[in-house]
């Protein structure tokens, strides 16, 4: 969190702290899950049925910053990060798989090549 975010969440808006309005935090982690897990017709109805204050296409009672447009849910976040290091499992033992196929074939070749010499 920088400088700047904190000063807000501390002091918070001069005007709504004046009159007593509370800022609204953003949608906990239920919410944000519970949405992830809609199908889009489902996601359609509720935004129609709810209000979506910056217009990203979250309704505020399930986005985590409702005045943030470029910011979408963290449920997203977090599993892009999970799909990305499950990927990367993947990839590695992609990987040692083909390495041993390599070497596996490189021995085969290196006795046939041995087994030439020898005739």
């Amino acid at each position: 969190m920088n400088t700047r975010e904190y000063n807000t969440q501390r002091a918070g808006n001069v005007v709504s702290n004046i009159l007593g309005v509370r800022q609204s935090s953003g949608a906990n982690i239920n919410r944000q899950q519970q949405w992830a897990r809609m199908t889009e017709m489902q996601k359609n109805i509720m935004r129609r049925k709810y209000k979506d204050s910056d217009h990203d296409g979250i309704p505020d009672c399930f986005d985590c910053q409702r005045n943030n447009p470029f910011r979408q849910d963290t449920v997203n976040q977090i599993e892009r990060k999970r799909q990305n290091i499950r990927d990367m499992e993947k990839n590695r033992e992609r990987d040692e798989f083909e390495r041993q196929e390599f070497l596996i074939q490189r021995d085969e070749d290196r006795k046939a090549l041995e087994n030439k010499r020898r005739r």
